[in-house]
């Protein structure tokens, strides 16, 4: 771990984007601490001042929203969100991908904020968030705005935020009348990170929602897919030319865990797995 930096206990959120933006690319945020800890023990982070978010108790709200969404705090934690009721019952693909992230441990401790805030190419809940059309809140020292999920993780470790920003909070659209589902692909149950993943959504008013995450640089929503899921009847030969497409759009690596090829080829497996889970529910 560093040997020493500088601790900043925030009293609001303002007062941590007045400090990142001061310290910038020397200053880290500290929510839940999951991925931030591990990159200080191993030394691929290390920065000198880490901003505590952990007194602002108003980031841990998961609420309503007057249109039937769903507002997530940037400190509310995997688990809480996993058994939110609106959570499990219009948004089930978020449920999903919440408990398969890492460990319990680490479902108690890491927020969805900062699961998609480290912008990993297989982070578990980017594809749920992506096909479930979220957006991401933020705060600068002058300004807020609102991003779309699909807009905001910009490569590996890399997202749109400016030097100044934080994470408020996570919207859901209403979902009352759509279906979803995450599936994942590792090599143990739970604690591994996803050789593919993804998370299929399909709404009586709009077009099917198809994501994945660990098949290219970023968690990638595939278009292409649905386009051909859109189309009546859903059938076999829709579902056919959905595989087609994403073989056409992914562009998986092969790694220590897996090859580029197999990859590919439980995409396509999984999808299909999706498919038949969001058809009955």
């Amino acid at each position: 771990m560093a040997s020493s930096y500088a601790f900043h206990d925030v009293r609001d959120i303002h007062e941590a984007c007045r400090l990142m933006a001061e310290y910038g690319q020397e200053a880290s945020l500290l929510a839940g601490g999951t991925d931030l800890l591990v990159g200080i023990r191993n030394g691929k982070r290390k920065p000198s001042h880490l901003v505590n978010l952990n007194n602002l108790e108003e980031l841990r709200e998961i609420r309503p929203l007057p249109d039937g969404g769903l507002r997530i705090g940037a400190l509310a934690t995997l688990r809480p969100i996993a058994s939110h009721p609106q959570v499990r019952e219009q948004y089930q693909a978020l449920a999903e991908s919440c408990q398969m992230v890492g460990s319990v441990q680490i479902q108690n401790t890491g927020t969805l904020a900062g699961n998609i805030c480290n912008a990993s190419p297989a982070a578990d809940t980017a594809p749920s968030l992506l096909v479930l059309d979220a957006r991401v809140n933020v705060v600068g020292l002058q300004s807020r705005r609102t991003i779309p999920v699909s807009d905001f993780i910009l490569g590996p470790a890399q997202t749109a935020l400016r030097s100044d920003e934080v994470v408020e909070s996570v919207d859901l659209p209403p979902g009352q009348k759509s279906a979803s589902c995450y599936l994942k692909l590792g090599r143990t149950r739970g604690v591994d990170l996803a050789i593919v993943g993804v998370a299929v959504q399909v709404s009586g008013r709009l077009a099917p929602g198809v994501a994945f995450a660990s098949v290219a640089p970023t968690p990638l929503r595939v278009r292409e897919a649905e386009a051909e899921l859109a189309v009546n009847p859903f059938d076999e030969a829709r579902i056919e030319a959905a595989t087609r497409a994403v073989i056409g759009a992914i562009h998986p690596i092969s790694d220590l865990r897996a090859s580029a090829e197999y990859r590919t080829a439980m995409a396509c497996v999984l999808l299909r797995r999706a498919l038949e889970i969001v058809r009955k529910r």
